[in-house]
């Protein structure tokens, strides 16, 4: 008994079940096809039916296609947790004008 399970690419898997898709298209008859739009609330009979879409014209490109979309909400994150933790060297600057405040406050009073 094999204790591994190939698992194939999902490029090759879909292509599988399209190729089966296809296969079975081909054996059902076109009133069986168009009873099954039916059901599905599409007329293939009419050019603007969703059983068109992708079919005839090529879906529409979305700019998710070509960039990174969840790009502008990771750095926003990164902004976020840097504003909240700053780095080291910030920290240091930090230290060094408070302690500079302190200093400057102990050699000039201010009087009350």
């Amino acid at each position: 008994m094999r204790t591994k399970v190939k698992t194939g690419s999902p490029d090759l898997v879909l292509t599988h079940i399209l190729d089966a898709f296809a296969r079975e298209l081909i054996d059902v008859s076109d009133a069986e096809i168009l009873e099954a739009a039916k059901d599905l609330g599409m007329d293939p009979r009419t050019r603007t039916s969703a059983a068109f879409a992708g079919v005839i014209y090529p879906a529409r490109p979305q700019l998710s296609d070509f960039f990174d979309m969840d790009l502008p909400k990771r750095l926003q994150g990164a902004a976020e947790r840097m504003a909240k933790d700053p780095p080291a060297e910030q920290k240091s600057k930090l230290r060094r004008a408070k302690r500079s405040q302190i200093s400057s406050e102990r050699k000039n009073p201010t009087n009350k």
